[in-house]
């Protein structure tokens, strides 16, 4: 689903805010990209790089595919 500039603008705050709170970082140490995934390669993607990698996760989605 693509998520609207504000949406990720809200969600870059809140990263660097916790960055900065948790890992003591200044803000200007913190840098963020996203990279948004097409509906129809995310399939794709769940299978290739998310199921194959479980020990990368530090966060776990709650549905399988």
């Amino acid at each position: 689903m693509p998520h609207s500039d504000e949406l990720k603008s809200r969600m870059v705050q809140e990263i660097v805010l916790s960055a900065v709170s948790i890992l003591g970082y200044e803000q200007d140490a913190v840098c963020l990209a996203f990279d948004e995934i097409p509906p129809d390669d995310w399939e794709d993607l769940y299978h290739d790089e998310i199921t194959t990698q479980p020990e990368r996760l530090y966060k776990k989605s709650g549905y399988t595919m």
